[in-house]
């Protein structure tokens, strides 16, 4: 019985330092703000809500780049709908993943965002975009050779490898 009851303790405590239903509002409602800033271009107050390790995997000129190609891209978002949600705990780090799907102006996203901490303290960790509208093209590969041609044809100079020496 003694036995029993230090489990069901155990347990207890475990729910109470990760309550997922907690997290869960918690993340969406930073989503949610996440969301308003990025369709509002405030890209230093994206920047910040990102946490300690999202700052440090990222600099802030990278994040800006960043946040140019998906505005080029993919424009504003439009609607968003909840896709799946996840909470564990790993070694004592509780890790809140939302995926949202998006429907941004020139078309379709899966948002995943990966959230480190728990309740107020919790921050975000990554924040992934995929969409068919992020994805290199032949159109782009083209437009890349033709500003090539340009460049060479105003230098004179051209991209080719100089020949191997005769043996």
């Amino acid at each position: 019985m003694r036995r029993t009851s230090f489990f069901a303790w155990l347990l207890a405590i475990l729910l109470a330092a990760c309550n997922p239903v907690a997290n869960f509002e918690e993340a969406e409602k930073q989503v949610g703000d996440w969301q308003e800033n990025y369709n509002a271009g405030d890209a230093k107050r994206l920047y910040a809500m990102g946490g300690e390790t999202f700052r440090e995997q990222v600099s802030r000129e990278d994040f800006d780049n960043f946040l140019k190609v998906l505005n080029g891209r993919l424009g504003k978002s439009v609607s968003s709908e909840s896709a799946g949600k996840n909470v564990s705990n790993v070694n004592g780090t509780t890790h809140t993943i939302i995926t949202m799907n998006t429907e941004f102006e020139q078309g379709a996203g899966v948002e995943t965002f990966t959230f480190e901490g728990s309740d107020a303290d919790m921050r975000l960790l990554h924040w992934n975009v995929d969409s068919p509208r992020l994805a290199f093209t032949a159109d782009d590969i083209e437009d890349g050779g033709a500003s090539e041609e340009a460049s060479e044809a105003e230098t004179g100079e051209t991209a080719e490898a100089e020949p191997a020496a005769a043996e």
